[in-house]
């Protein structure tokens, strides 16, 4: 089993948040979707593009990166990466510890603007036997 962005996920992408509140936010859709993840802070290098000295993102097992926020420091550069993502080369996620984002829903209310229980998925799970 895998994972793949949902189409409603970049709705998210129009909330007024930078990246601590986005990763709240996408962990509470997470955490609601029973999907394994860990909410990330630490830097984001890109090589040609520049540098976020302060960041978070959320990191999936498989090393996938879900980040709705780099090109709001970096620019809207086809580098920095957007979305549902595995790094590619240039691009360094540097952690320096686990962000804990419980985030009850009420604070999900005020941040994201709509009730948890009937926002979009973050991601669909896709099944890894050919049809």
């Amino acid at each position: 089993m895998h994972f793949q962005l949902a189409h409603g996920a970049l709705a998210f992408d129009d909330l007024p948040l930078e990246c601590d509140g986005m990763t709240k936010v996408m962990s509470a859709v997470l955490e609601r979707d029973s999907i394994e993840h860990r909410c990330m802070v630490g830097s984001l290098s890109v090589e040609g593009a520049g540098t976020i000295p302060c960041h978070h993102w959320i990191l999936m097992p498989d090393g996938h990166i879900i980040d709705l926020r780099a090109r709001m420091w970096l620019g809207n550069d086809e580098r920095v990466p957007h979305g549902f993502f595995k790094p590619k080369r240039g691009v360094f996620y540097n952690a320096v510890g686990n962000s804990p984002q419980r985030l009850m829903p009420l604070g999900f209310f005020v941040l994201a603007n709509m009730d948890l229980a009937s926002a979009p998925a973050l991601l669909d799970r896709v099944s890894d036997t050919p049809r």
